[in-house]
């Protein structure tokens, strides 16, 4: 289960992203849990994959247009809401490795990478977390604020410029489509020291061929799939 990453929770069984999806996740035997950050009208970072309320909650618009605590008032399913991103820290403290996707989209959010590494500091979390973000300019500005937590670039397909970048970065792993990860292309980042993670790997084929290769990072929706294959 070490390798398993558990993509938003347990979203098969609970609400994505809410911390009854990372208890379950947690008591399914996951090491790993991946969650989304978006930041709200006064600052307070927040977990929800979308930039927008629509898809996930009662209520509408940006998450950006809400303050804290407007956001607290929205439901996502019966009594579950958005958390914030100080609970989820606490309530994971001391059991799993974070992988924490900076939603960030050029300047939506100012100021979230610093509070980010803020509340890890705050909460003593630091060293569960890894950082991520498809805004590679994000991770950058994570760099400039702390010199050594760890950075996960993500990518959608392949390309030889993302080895240059994660070693100015002091990454270690990337992430991309799972379909992109061939067997020479896990050979080439084994050779950059970059362990890379297949996203999404939901289907029990692709689960088995990732499972075999001890070089990659599985990140899956199939909780109970992957533990069971695994256990095998």
């Amino acid at each position: 289960m070490e390798r398993g990453i558990a993509h938003r929770g347990d979203l098969r069984n609970y609400p994505e992203n809410t911390l009854s999806a990372f208890e379950s996740a947690y008591r399914i035997g996951f090491k790993r849990i991946e969650f989304d950050v978006n930041m709200t009208k006064d600052g307070v970072p927040v977990v929800i994959h979308d930039p927008t309320l629509d898809r996930t909650t009662n209520a509408t618009g940006l998450v950006k247009q809400y303050t804290w605590e407007q956001l607290k008032q929205f439901k996502i399913e019966e009594d579950e809401r958005i958390p914030s991103l100080e609970e989820v820290l606490l309530a994971l403290k001391g059991k799993v490795t974070m992988h924490i996707e900076l939603k960030q989209i050029g300047h939506l959010y100012p100021g979230l990478e610093e509070k980010v590494i803020e509340l890890l500091r705050k909460t003593d979390t630091y060293d569960q977390a890894t950082l991520s973000s498809i805004d590679h300019y994000s991770l950058v500005k994570c760099r400039s604020v702390d010199e050594h937590i760890p950075l996960t670039p993500l990518i959608f397909g392949r390309t030889p410029s993302i080895f240059e970048f994660a070693k100015e970065l002091k990454s270690k792993s990337i992430g991309l489509y799972f379909r992109y990860i061939t067997p020479d292309y896990v050979d080439e980042c084994e050779k950059h020291g970059i362990s890379p993670g297949a996203a999404t790997v939901n289907r029990e084929e692709d689960l088995r061929h990732f499972i075999a290769d001890p070089r990659v990072l599985i990140c899956t929706e199939e909780l109970e799939l992957y533990k069971s294959l695994v256990n095998a």
